[in-house]
């Protein structure tokens, strides 16, 4: 056997040849971790907008079983437009949930809906 095939939380096939492995974690063991990175305006009241996430996320996180612990904001990212598709500055933001493998590609659906329902309800513009 020349390759060893394994089957992703997203159920696709991935072929790696044999002499390229040399460590194999397990992760549907381990819990795993889906950020969502997100660009809002440079001139966003980023004080505001902290106050807000920080305040909804955990909340948000508690209606979904899938996330284990709170949904976190996890800070500026970065800002500018340097290394990035964007044409305008922005500030990129993240926020964080931890799942299991399993549930990851639940998690990021929900993640994404949610965060944008609340950015849409409060007025926050993202780029």
């Amino acid at each position: 056997m020349r390759s060893t095939k394994l089957l992703t939380s997203a159920n696709h096939v991935v072929t790696i040849s044999n002499h390229s492995i040399d460590t194999i974690v397990n992760l549907t063991r381990m819990l795993s971790w889906y950020h969502l990175d997100i660009n809002i305006s440079i001139d966003a009241p980023i004080e505001e907008i902290e106050k807000i996430l920080i305040r909804e996320l955990p909340e948000i996180g508690k209606r979904y079983y899938g996330i284990v612990g709170e949904l976190q904001y996890k800070g500026i990212r970065s800002f500018g437009t340097a290394g990035t598709e964007l044409t305008k500055p922005a500030i990129t933001i993240r926020i964080s949930a931890k799942c299991s493998e399993k549930d990851l590609s639940d998690v990021r659906v929900f993640v994404n809906r949610e965060v944008l329902l609340l950015l849409r309800q409060e007025g926050i513009e993202i780029q």
